[in-house]
This record gives structure tokens, C-alpha cells and sequence, in this order.
């Protein structure tokens, strides 16, 4: 091979690299992929049972009553239901709910997500919700 044929080799060479390496750096700050973080819309439909209502649907999203009985369920429901009520009756109800961060933990099975909730009322708060992936769907813990 002559000197110009080894030099262009190199420098092939080194532009793979300098390739590769950008794309591995690149990725490290996406460990787990896509779907490593629930999609924003996940996380608001699961808030927006509660805030809308449908407390069987909530109660049936959380992971931890899953192995309850129906009566342990149905209670859920019922404390569910008044602590909405309550919070219409202080603060008008609940008039928009958006993500605000996610924090994985535990190998990107659980994450906590800090939902902004805002109220009828004009008062905001930010409260932790978090989610876990069972069987590749995205619930409440």
C-alpha cells in the first residue's frame, strides 16, 4: 500500500471512531430508550381518573391493590371520593393537572413524576405521583 493509501485508511479510521464515540456519549444520557419514561399523556390520563371522577378506574390502575379484596377497593373508592369532594368544596376542583419532571429510579421501572396540579381556585401545587411499568404498562404505585 502506498503512504497516501495508509493515510486515508487512518483517517477513515479515525472518523469511524470519532463517530462511534459521539454516538455512544449520545446515548448515555437516554439509558433505558424511549420507552424507558412513561409519555406525559400516560401520567396525566392516570391523574385525570381521579380528578375526573372515575375512582374505580384509579383504584384499579394502583398496583398495590391489586391483591386486594373488593371491600379494600370499594373503601379506596369511598376516600378517594371525599378527599375530591373536599378539595372542590376548598378549592373549586381541579382545573388543570401537567408534568412537570420525571425522576427514574430502580432501573427505569419506577419513576416519580411531579405533577403540577392548578386548581378552579387559581392556586397551583406540585404533589409526587409515582408510576411503575408491570407487564409493559405504566401504573400508579
Amino acid at each position: 500500500m502506498k503512504h497516501s493509501d495508509m493515510s486515508m485508511v487512518r483517517q477513515c479510521c479515525t472518523w469511524c471512531m470519532v463517530v462511534f464515540f459521539a454516538w455512544t456519549l449520545g446515548s448515555c444520557g437516554n439509558i433505558g430508550g424511549d420507552d424507558a419514561l412513561p409519555k406525559e399523556k400516560e401520567v396525566v390520563h392516570l391523574y385525570n381518573m381521579y380528578a375526573h371522577g372515575d375512582y374505580s378506574g384509579y383504584v384499579a390502575a394502583m398496583v398495590s391493590c391489586d391483591s386486594m379484596p373488593m371491600s379494600y377497593r370499594q373503601q379506596m373508592q369511598f376516600m378517594l371520593k371525599m378527599q375530591a369532594h373536599k378539595m372542590r368544596k376548598e378549592k373549586g376542583g381541579i382545573s388543570a393537572v401537567t408534568v412537570n419532571r420525571m425522576e427514574p429510579h430502580n432501573g427505569d421501572s419506577l419513576v416519580n413524576v411531579y405533577l403540577n396540579v392548578a386548581y378552579k381556585d387559581s392556586t397551583e401545587e406540585e404533589i409526587l405521583f409515582p408510576v411503575v411499568k408491570k407487564n409493559g404498562q405504566w401504573r400508579i404505585r
